[in-house]
């Protein structure tokens, strides 16, 4: 009896190790292969880098102020290119009505990439840029560069919705992260190219070599680059769609290629599908409330920050604060730490969550403001120890880029995507912007002159306030959406 139950455990035994299912055959082993995630391809990083050109040549001019106003304030003809100071009204009108007109105008042209296509839309957009770059290069008035800057940012802002949807639609779910991370990275590089060149050269070279990106992109925009294959499957285009998707993927077989294609295709009827909801939708229950409420507050405490104002002013800010290094040397070593930080956050976040690093974050930067709106205080009241900490506006700005780079200034906009349902995500992503648009606006506009007749502590003491503020909302608000799907954070906001 023994030797008989010790004989049916060990045909157990056996059985469990050889036994073959009845489904299995090389079928699914052909299938499982094909789930594996293929390597990014030489054409892929191309295309997107093409399309991010555009958003470097928009942080190029986004700063375009910091070395271009303390040339624009020299008497020298052969130095300022209006042949006159310029004015502080009109400084505030030439870094503001931009914002203003451009913010209008984006309620018309948002469609195009829609109607154009999204390397359409890059195309054009990139014209229009490139020649009012060229106005303002050559222009010897200030109504001229009201005029082009205004037209400037109407075709970036256009063009930057379109890469936006260009950049989400050529990649698949497994990398999707990583090139989100490069468009992250694009408008502080430009930034850094500004910083960089703008000291070193006259306002006419400098404004055409921001305007060189620009025309790389044109160029391969319509010699080599295709259009995106989420628009071309949406048009009905099935032929043009697969010979974009055998460019960008051109590592995968024909039959992978086809299932991509077919994935696309239902995508493209998702999209379809979603058009027909509106801003009302954003409304229409509790949860969504929430979620606009949570949303729309991290990306204004991003801008309240005062991001939206030090980076275009940081040259004449430092200039004015003395320090031992110069206004344009320390805009340079900003731009090199912005740009180093913002790269490793995409590293780190997904392994510490949104949460923590976005409340450390907002909490953070209102430190090292509050510090430099003090040594503005003491500077502007003469106070004699003054001499002795040279340094802390340079330790101060410093410590703030870090800080915002690490929360603030790339987490906000990804929050968007996870907190609300693809069927409306888009709709809620331009009442955002539109929201935060005209708050940047107004920043701007109103900087020059209340940093004259207030003085710039009170503003930057504005700013770290709204840090601090921010920090709080996010503290009791804010849920943690890391390895979440969308239903659980749903189940987390509506509670």
């Amino acid at each position: 009896m023994k030797d008989q139950v010790e004989k049916e455990k060990i045909s157990h035994v056996f059985e469990e190790v050889v036994y073959i299912p009845t489904t299995y055959d090389l079928k699914d082993q052909e299938l499982s292969s094909d789930k594996k995630n293929k390597s990014d391809t030489a054409f892929l990083y191309f295309s997107a880098l093409t399309a991010l050109l555009l958003n470097f040549s928009l942080g190029c001019n986004f700063v375009w102020t910091s070395p271009v106003l303390p040339k624009l304030k020299d008497s020298d003809p052969n130095v300022n290119p209006l042949g006159e100071p310029i004015k502080t009204s009109q400084i505030s009108l030439m870094v503001g009505l931009p914002s203003v007109l451009s913010l209008f105008s984006s309620f018309f042209l948002a469609k195009l990439p829609d109607v154009l296509g999204r390397r359409g839309t890059m195309k054009y957009m990139s014209i229009g840029m490139i020649i009012s770059n060229i106005a303002v290069a050559f222009g010897t008035h200030i109504y001229i560069y009201y005029v082009a800057q205004t037209v400037f940012y109407i075709f970036a802002g256009t063009a930057s919705i379109a890469v936006q949807v260009y950049m989400s639609e050529i990649v698949e779910d497994h990398n999707r992260g990583k090139f989100g991370c490069l468009m992250g990275v694009a408008l502080p590089l430009g930034c850094l190219y500004s910083f960089v060149v703008g000291p070193v050269t006259t306002v006419r070279d400098f404004t055409l070599l921001c305007t060189v990106p620009s025309v790389i992109s044109l160029i391969f925009f319509y010699t080599s680059v295709p259009e995106s294959p989420v628009y071309l499957a949406m048009k009905g285009r099935k032929e043009e769609t697969i010979r974009a998707l055998r460019k960008l993927r051109n590592n995968k077989s024909s039959k992978e290629i086809e299932q991509d294609y077919s994935k696309i295709e239902d995508l493209s009827k998702t999209r379809t599908k979603s058009e027909k909801h509106g801003f009302v939708n954003l409304f229409n229950r509790p949860v969504l409330r929430k979620a606009m409420m949570v949303a729309l507050i991290a990306n204004m405490t991003q801008h309240l920050s005062g991001v939206a104002v030090i980076m275009p002013f940081l040259g004449p800010i430092f200039t004015e604060a003395g320090t031992q290094l110069s206004g344009n040397t320390v805009a340079i070593i900003v731009g090199i730490v912005k740009v180093s930080v913002f790269y490793s956050t995409s590293h780190i976040v997904e392994r510490i969550g949104r949460r923590p690093l976005l409340l450390f974050s907002s909490c953070s930067t209102g430190i090292p403001l509050f510090l430099l709106g003090l040594y503005f205080f003491w500077k502007n009241n003469n106070s004699d120890f003054i001499e002795n900490i040279r340094l802390l506006p340079i330790v101060s700005i410093l410590t703030y880029v870090v800080v915002y780079s690490l929360g603030l200034g790339p987490i906000p906009m990804a929050m968007i995507g996870e907190l609300f349902p693809s069927d409306i995500k888009s709709v809620a992503t331009t009442f955002i912007m539109t929201i935060v648009s005209i708050l940047i606006t107004i920043m701007t506009t109103v900087y020059p002159i209340a940093a004259e007749y207030f003085g710039i502590q009170w503003c930057i003491w504005t700013f770290s306030f709204c840090c601090f503020l921010g920090s709080i909302f996010i503290y009791f608000s804010l849920p943690e959406t890391k390895g979440k799907s969308f239903r659980e954070i749903e189940e987390i906001l509506s509670r």
